[in-house]
């Protein structure tokens, strides 16, 4: 069952590969969270800014469930292996769900959904290494950028200091804000640019649902960091 699956996923993929072979459509980004895209496209606020059809959300629906399947699969089986080799299986199986969706989506819709997602993610993406290798950031940048990006967490109050969750959450984001713009402070002009291009026009996040079911995996960032 899950061979015919991919073979199916691949094969209706043929048309996406051909166009994405020299550049003219771009790849869904997961790279600093896998639960991100999947979350995003739960939200009928994000269906209506992709301009998603009927079709086109029976079918990204389709991929989710799947992909829910066999991680839950991957999870249970991951209990008897070595963590890095677990994880990677997560990660190849995340790689071929964005594939999916890509597949099902238009070169536009993919491009917007990846600013969203990059909005969504915040400061997180500021130790992603394809983040930044995408803005060509020196090695000092990076240090700094790593910098920033953990101070979030380490100033972010903790469940135990009393706090309300709204008092927390509104620190956080406090923090978050000001992290991207420390980051956009340590940017020369280009990256700047280049910065805005990646993440496209602000976002309104709005607590909506919409046909998607989550993919079962935990909201935790990939790899690939620094």
């Amino acid at each position: 069952m899950r061979v015919l699956y991919v073979v199916g996923l691949l094969l209706g993929m043929t048309a996406f590969s051909a166009m994405g072979a020299d550049g003219d459509s771009p790849a869904l980004d997961s790279s600093v969270s896998w639960s991100t895209i999947p979350s995003l496209l739960r939200r009928a606020s994000v269906q209506k800014e992709l301009g998603l059809t009927p079709e086109q959300l029976a079918k990204l629906d389709e991929v989710t469930r799947q992909t829910d399947k066999d991680m839950t699969k991957l999870r249970q089986e991951g209990r008897d292996k070595p963590a890095r080799e677990s994880s990677k299986a997560m990660d190849e199986r995340v790689r071929e769900r964005d594939q999916g969706y890509a597949a099902i989506l238009k070169p536009g819709q993919i491009k917007r959904l990846n600013q969203i997602a990059l909005q969504a993610v915040s400061y997180r993406a500021l130790r992603s290494r394809s983040i930044q290798e995408s803005l060509a950031l020196s090695d000092e940048q990076k240090k700094k950028a790593h910098a920033i990006a953990k101070a979030v967490g380490d100033n972010t109050p903790k469940p135990s200091s009393g706090l309300t969750l709204d008092e927390i959450t509104k620190k956080h984001r406090e923090l978050a804000q000001s992290a991207l713009e420390q980051f956009l402070a340590i940017l020369t002009g280009e990256q700047k640019q280049k910065w805005k291009e990646m993440t496209g026009k602000p976002f309104d996040f709005k607590r909506d649902t919409g046909n998607l079911h989550g993919v079962g995996e935990r909201p935790r960032p990939s790899p690939d960091r620094e």
